[in-house]
């Protein structure tokens, strides 16, 4: 009895993860899975399905495997079938495995193109890995068995349905790729369908339907900006990077320091002046306050925050004390170490594009320090700044403050 719950427990970290689209797309293009507990990560179709593996069957679930294989019953008692789809002829190894890796199994046997059947017997009690091998594809698959006696595994071929099948059109049937996860790991999972981009976290305690609801989230230079719903809210998953307002126009690239600390109209910079790939795709651009009062700096059917939005988000993830850690971005690729606390709890992958400042013009915090703007003005007695959130690597919290408009920060952009 205590082996069979242990068998329920490990079933209950296998799950199938499919795909769809709503909104602006139903169609999944590719699909990006990121298990941030484990820094690993898979890139799947959009057609084909993810299959979340434990890794504590202490079978070693390979990424990127693909998979067109029935196993039937599963669980089993005395026997099981399976079948698969032989895209080419050849020699096809079947190898069967128990859970400490060893195999106790192997059946080899020329296979003409098409659907064949094999069956298992022989198992005592356990989780085995079938693997179907040849030089022209490759299929895996696990089976449970309940069987309390045990003799030797055989492997035995029950013939073919011998039809006349095409390799492309097996290949075009729905595959599965494997992922190593165990319960309670948090995966991100990003949608993508032409220029739109949807990010969706979960925590799978079951096979299920992902679906993206895809929006229009692209600036007049061409960037194309992943959003995730937060709450109520839409944003931004990305720091801004547009040089043009909405309607096309450019906004001014103020690079002089003496400039900068002067300016009192609408600017941007790259941090360090640096117009090139080693910030902007990742951090994004620094904008001054002005900017972002022309009302012209999101893209269109987005703007950029008040501060009550951005309290409301604040307050979602559960107070300023925190909010910072669940809001960052994991892991000290960005982020300076040790980046206090960064689950990236919701999508939102914030990122530290540092700041310039008013009277000196000097970059500083890349790294270390995320400012993004609000459009909300400081009270009357301080007409010169406007509020700002702040996120650091050391720390969980995130502040709200009044800085300087001359200031240049980095900007997330919330839906209409």
């Amino acid at each position: 009895m205590l082996f069979l719950f242990a068998i329920g427990h490990l079933q209950a970290q296998d799950y199938k993860i499919s795909f769809a689209g709503t909104g602006a797309s139903a169609t999944v293009g590719t699909v990006k899975v990121e298990n941030l507990t484990q820094n690993k990560s898979a890139i799947l179709n959009g057609s084909e399905v993810l299959h979340l593996v434990s890794t504590s069957t202490g079978v070693e679930p390979l990424l990127d495997v693909e998979r067109t294989i029935r196993i039937y019953p599963n669980p089993m008692t005395d026997v099981s079938q399976i079948d698969f789809g032989a895209i080419a002829t050849g020699l096809s190894t079947i190898e069967l495995y128990d859970m400490s890796g060893k195999r106790i199994g192997i059946s080899q046997k020329i296979l003409p193109i098409g659907t064949h059947f094999f069956q298992i017997c022989g198992l005592g009690s356990g989780i085995f890995t079938i693997k179907v091998n040849s030089q022209a594809y490759n299929y895996t698959g696990k089976l449970v068995s309940n069987r309390t006696a045990k003799t030797d595994a055989k492997i035995s071929y029950l013939g073919t349905n011998s039809i006349s099948i095409e390799a492309k059109r097996l290949k075009s049937a729905i595959t599965e790729k494997l992922m190593q996860y165990n319960l309670g790991d948090r995966l991100k999972i990003t949608g993508k369908s032409g220029n739109y981009s949807t990010i969706v976290m979960e925590v799978p305690t079951q096979d299920k339907i992902i679906s993206f609801n895809f929006v229009a989230c692209s600036d007049v230079d061409g960037n194309n900006y992943p959003v995730v719903q937060i709450g109520t809210q839409v944003w931004m998953a990305e720091n801004l990077k547009s040089t043009k307002y909405n309607d096309g126009t450019a906004i001014p690239n103020v690079s002089d320091p003496s400039a900068w600390a002067a300016l009192i109209t609408p600017g941007y910079c790259n941090f360090n002046n640096i117009a090139s790939t080693e910030t902007i795709p990742t951090f994004g651009r620094l904008y001054n306050w002005f900017a972002i009062n022309t009302e012209k700096l999101a893209p269109i059917g987005w703007h950029v925050p008040t501060v009550e939005q951005w309290e409301t988000f604040i307050n979602y993830l559960g107070g300023i004390t925190v909010a910072g850690s669940k809001m960052k971005e994991t892991g000290t690729n960005n982020w300076a170490a040790p980046n206090t606390g960064a689950i990236d709890e919701k999508g939102f992958t914030a990122l530290p594009g540092g700041g310039r400042y008013q009277y000196t013009a000097e970059f500083k915090s890349l790294g270390t320090i995320a400012g993004f703007w609000s459009s909300t003005t400081t009270a009357y007695y301080e007409p010169n700044k406007a509020r700002v959130c702040f996120l650091y690597f050391d720390s969980n919290r995130i502040d709200v403050g009044s800085y300087y408009k001359q200031n240049g920060y980095s900007v997330r952009c919330i839906k209409d």
